[in-house]
Order: structure tokens, then C-alpha cells, then sequence
């Protein structure tokens, strides 16, 4: 597959092993709404009714493990699927025969739902970067063999590739510790504005992690093919998004994606909706806050349970957010 378009080609490669999540109808539906990018799933398991620019790759996880060590010249670990996370960064080589026609690849995560991506790629120019935005959720390459082998230099925080390679541990490679920091040591052209709705984790309603701004009122949801955040300052003002990844399990009706229209993404699922622009009233309704003395009381337990990584991930949010203001 691919378009015909004047724009750079771009081809997205997520991989999956296990039942898919219930929200994948919701998923394929934003991808339905990217035309002119494709999107690629590897995977056992079968997907039938999907959007035109969906495609599946059927392998299993050892044929996959096979192809790896194939492709990389060396013996892969690859026993269990979250592996894949530290092999995503080596996607460029390992399907090289499925995507070496496109301009830009990437991979990407499941837990989100897609944006217009091609406005973002268009208006930040992403013909200008080897590199387009910074984490494992999705990162887009210049898809030449000399960007595709980067992960071989020097600049790793975490471990060298030919480590991630080969042991059971997982390193976070896609990440900034990883393939990040190799471009940024070596001062390669990258683009890592965030662009995108990152969700966190301990709250229950949904606020984006720390380095970007919250509001008492604000509500996240899918209209037209694109992601926005609509909240209350004075009034009501909404941001856009290329995608939002909300990291956590949500419900959602049986709709196939092609009967699925707009949506709220909440706490509360996947929420079929009619949307004009969202009120205060929709917000309280769709991401009720409950205050400041709750959301404090869930990010303390958080911290005491998760003390290790919570110093990690700070660590990385205060790198972000240095780059971000650089």
C-alpha cells in the first residue's frame, strides 16, 4: 500500500500479540480518517472489515523473532511481547521489505487514538527532520538505510542496541533514554514540540502530565478526524492535537469503525456522541474534576507505591520539559 500524494509518504508499523483491546474499533476508526497514511499491524490474530489504509501483516511471534534475526544479523530476545517496545526503533530494518517504498515510518502504541496527522506533519514541515517526535508512541523516521541504523552510534542513556538486543530486559530504547538521546548527542534534525495529549496514569479523570498545562475544566474528545481538548479559561477555547495517548484501559460500545462517528474520550470509555463544541456542563459531565484535595491524595499514593519509578519518569518530564523551552 500507498498514496499518491505530494506530501511525504508515511507509513505507521504497530505490533500486537494477544486479544485486541476492545477500543480497536475506535482506533481503526482514526485511522480511517488518515487517508493518505498506512498503517501496518503485525500480528496473529485475525481483524477483518478494515479501512482501506489498514493492513495486516500475519505473523506469530517466532516467525517474527525469525525475521528479526534475519534482518538484524544477530539472535534476537524476543520471548514475550512487550519486548517489542525495545524493538521498535529497529522497525525500519525488520520490515524493510513492507515500507521501504515511503518517504517516513514509524511505530507506534494501541492505547491511543489518532489526530489529523498529515495537518501536523504539514505544518511543522516534517520533510525538515530525520526524526519526528520524541517518544515510543509514535515516531516517525526518515526512512533511509543511514537514519534506519542510528541506534548502532554512540549516545544511549539506557544500554547499546546490540544489549537490547540481546537480553529479556526491556530498556525503554524508543524512548529518551534511548534512541532519542543518540539523535540528540549527534545533533541530528528532530522534532520533539509536544504536539500531542499525553495522558496521565494516577488521576482518574483525565489531565496531561505535568509539563503541559491542566485546567479545573477541560474535556478531551474526537470530532471529524481530529483530537481536541476543549476547557474553560474564561472561555471555552480548545487545543488540537495529532494524537492522544490515554495509557490506561477504557470501555466502549460494540460499533464496528465504520459506524462510529464523534466521540468523548474519558474515564468513563468511549462515549458516542453528537459534539458541537463541549460546555462547562460537558466537561463536568464527560471528566469530572473532583478537586484539588482528591487529585492530590491520588498522586501521593501513587508516589508511595511507585517511588522508584516515579523518580525516573520526573526525571524525564524535567529533560522534556528543558528541551521544550530550550
Amino acid at each position: 500500500m500507498i498514496k499518491k500524494t505530494d506530501k511525504p509518504s508515511i507509513a505507521i508499523i504497530g505490533c500486537y500479540y494477544g486479544a485486541f483491546p476492545k477500543w480497536i474499533q475506535y482506533w481503526l476508526k482514526s485511522c480511517s480518517m488518515n487517508p493518505t497514511i498506512d498503517f501496518y499491524i503485525v500480528t496473529d490474530i485475525t481483524l477483518d472489515n478494515l479501512p482501506d489504509n489498514v493492513k495486516i501483516i500475519s505473523l506469530s511471534l517466532l516467525e517474527l523473532k525469525t525475521l528479526a534475526d534475519q534482518t538484524l544479523g544477530m539472535n534476537v530476545a524476543l520471548d514475550r511481547p512487550y519486548k517489542l517496545c525495545d524493538l521498535k526503533v529497529f522497525y525500519g530494518v525488520i520490515f524493510h521489505k513492507y515500507i521501504y517504498m515511503y518517504d517516513y515510518w514509524g511505530h507506534c502504541d494501541f492505547d491511543l487514538i489518532w489526530g489529523n496527522i498529515r495537518k501536523f506533519t504539514d505544518d511543522y514541515r516534517i520533510e525538515l527532520y530525520d526524526k519526528f517526535l520524541p517518544f515510543g508512541h509514535l515516531s516517525l523516521y526518515r526512512n533511509t538505510s543511514e537514519v534506519n541504523t542510528r541506534y548502532k552510534l554512540s549516545g544511549s542513556a539506557t544500554a547499546d542496541y546490540r544489549t537490547v538486543l540481546s537480553s529479556n530486559e526491556n530498556y525503554a530504547f524508543d524512548e529518551t533514554d534511548g534512541i532519542y538521546s543518540i539523535f540528540k548527542k549527534h545533533n541530528f534534525p528532530m522534532f520533539d514540540k509536544r504536539i500531542f495529549a499525553e495522558i496521565k496514569t494516577f488521576h482518574k479523570r483525565f489531565r496531561l502530565k505535568f509539563i503541559d498545562r491542566n485546567y479545573k475544566n477541560q474535556v478531551f474528545y474526537y470530532k471529524n478526524g481530529s483530537v481536541y481538548r476543549a476547557y474553560e479559561e474564561d472561555e471555552i477555547k480548545l487545543d488540537e492535537y495529532i494524537y492522544i495517548h490515554f495509557r490506561r484501559k477504557l470501555k466502549c460500545g460494540n460499533k464496528k469503525w465504520n459506524e462510529i462517528d464523534n466521540f468523548y474520550i474519558s474515564k468513563e470509555g468511549m462515549i458516542d456522541s453528537t459534539i458541537d463544541v463541549p460546555t462547562v456542563k460537558d466537561m463536568e459531565r464527560y471528566n469530572h474534576n473532583p478537586g484539588r484535595i482528591i487529585e492530590w491524595l491520588e498522586t501521593g499514593r501513587f508516589i508511595i507505591n511507585n517511588i522508584g519509578k516515579v523518580k525516573s519518569k520526573i526525571e524525564n518530564e524535567i529533560i522534556a520539559y528543558r528541551q521544550k523551552n530550550n
